[in-house]
This record gives structure tokens, sequence and C-alpha cells, in this order.
């Protein structure tokens, strides 16, 4: 992406060719905005702000809110409290008060920031999902399912169901049999 120059187009601030929700300038927002996008915003905002991609504050934007998104880069004025699981970035023209915690903080000579500054050492939030084989909700390839509902983890511990007096040692899980997987899951024994 271009380095961004005082006075410029605010599309200049966030990449057209993905998609992203526009605040214009001629529209204020008070109360709790998601976006699952990018958000550019170049009017109003208050209250709370969720983006689940890059948000954009453009030059000649007012925002005081509760901010949370992946990416934050600032060319207006924003107060409030900022979580980024990534990249925090107040450019020349940008003024900024409030906390900040992100992955990465760039601010640009010129800018004017006034806060607390806390850079994180945390990954971004995902989780892998687990393998489909190992799931309690679908069961494996080749193997039929049953109406039986799926063990909480607190039966998988070994806790009595209500009703039942404690065993005083836990069932192991139950296996999947090895005939049971399709073939590419099988172990190879060679």
């Amino acid at each position: 992406m271009t380095m961004y120059r005082e006075g410029e187009d605010a599309d200049r601030l966030i990449d057209p060719g993905q998609p992203y929700s526009r605040v214009d300038r001629n529209s204020k927002f008070n109360g709790r905005y998601e976006a699952m996008q990018n958000l550019l915003v170049e009017g109003t905002c208050s209250g709370e702000i969720d983006c689940r991609g890059m948000l954009v504050i453009a030059e000649g934007a007012t925002v005081e809110a509760t901010i949370i998104a992946r990416d934050v880069r600032i060319a207006g004025v924003v107060k409030g409290e900022i979580d980024c699981t990534g990249r925090f970035e107040l450019l020349p023209s940008g003024r900024a008060s409030g906390s900040v915690k992100a992955r990465q903080i760039v601010i640009h000579e010129g800018a004017e920031y006034d806060g607390d500054l806390q850079m994180t050492m945390e990954p971004p939030r995902t989780e892998p999902a687990p393998p489909m084989w190992e799931s309690a909700t679908v069961p494996p390839l080749g193997v039929a399912a049953t109406s039986e509902p799926a063990p909480s983890p607190a039966t998988e511990a070994g806790a009595p169901l209500p009703g039942e007096e404690a065993s005083g040692e836990a069932d192991p899980p139950p296996r999947v049999r090895e005939e049971d997987l399709p073939e590419f899951l099988r172990p190879r024994h060679e």
C-alpha cells in the first residue's frame, strides 16, 4: 500500500480491492457498530466499534469510542480505548488520546498521541478447529452416527451422571476402531 500524504483522498487509506463499509462525511453514528469486513469512517462516530478487518479513520473524521479491530489506521481524531490484534498506525494528520493495545504500533512524525500504549506479544486470536474425526458432533468418515448424545466433558472425565454412584475409576473414552476409518486415515503398518 502506498504511503498516505496529508490531504489525500480517504480512499487511498484503504485497499479498494477489498470489500469495506463506509460511514461517509455527511453521516453520524452513535451506538454499537459491527463490521465483518474493513470499515472506513469519514464522518462522526461515538459508542463502540467492533471491526473484524481494518478500521480506517479518515482525515476530518471524529471518533469517540471503544474500538476493537484487527488493524487500526488513524488520519483523523480518535478518543477512547483501542484494542487491535494486529497493527495500530497513527498517520501524520492523526490525533489520538486514550489507551492502545496492539501487536504492532506505528506513530508517524507529526502525529499527536496522548495516553497509554501497550504492545502485546500474543498471536492474533485464532483457534484452529479440531480435526473432523476428533469432533464430538461429527463422526469420522465411514463411521455410522448413533442417536446417543455426545458425551459431555464431565462424563468423559468420569464424573457420575445424576442418579449414579461414582465408581472410583474413570472409564476411558471410546476409541474408533482402525477398520472403521477410511483408508487414507488408517495408520500404515510396514
